[in-house]
């Protein structure tokens, strides 16, 4: 999370919907809504030879818990594959096949990309691919979720390296339902 500095007062910045706590070097405003907060939030300076920055500990985007199938359709995972993707679909080909080879796919970049440095354009690319594929658990419908256990999942689950950044990246509550496979 970013950090910056204000000058309005305590009651103003409640009043714009921030939360505050005290911090070791001064008060700490956050918004009310969206953000899980542990009971302690630390501010840090850092200074480094590359960087002078302010760092947050304690306070970390809101993920919601699943509470069962969403509403969303393949045909809308489809859609969604196609314009982030560009992953065209062929005729006849069932979703499984087209979701397998697609998770295929980028299970080759993700070996490809292993070794390269943290935060590069091609792990980056690897990370969105198995955010949307734990978002087709989170927001799909019971046949995507189907879809997810017998065409996308054991893709990625025979592949060492995709497993293995599947499971840095993940959410806690979609890292449970993995367990539960």
């Amino acid at each position: 999370m970013s950090v910056s500095f204000t000058d309005e007062s305590e009651d103003a910045m409640r009043g714009k919907g921030y939360l505050v706590e005290p911090s070791e070097i001064g008060k700490v405003y956050y918004p009310s809504e969206g953000v899980d907060a542990d009971e302690v939030i630390r501010i840090m300076y850092e200074r480094k030879p590359w960087l002078e920055a302010f760092r947050v500990e304690g306070l970390r985007p809101y993920v919601a818990k699943r509470k069962g199938p969403g509403i969303m359709e393949r045909e809308e995972f489809v859609a969604l594959a196609r314009e982030f993707y560009d992953v065209p679909r062929a005729d006849g080909e069932s979703y499984a096949e087209y979701f397998g080879a697609m998770s295929l796919d980028f299970c080759t970049r993700i070996e490809r990309c292993a070794d390269d440095q943290k935060g590069s354009k091609a792990r980056r690319a690897s990370a969105d691919f198995l955010g949307f594929v734990e978002n087709m658990w989170r927001e799909g419908d019971a046949w995507t979720e189907q879809l997810l256990k017998t065409g996308i999942l054991p893709v990625i689950y025979r592949n060492e390296a995709a497993w293995r950044m599947l499971g840095k990246v993940a959410s806690e509550d979609f890292k449970e339902y993995l367990d539960s496979l």
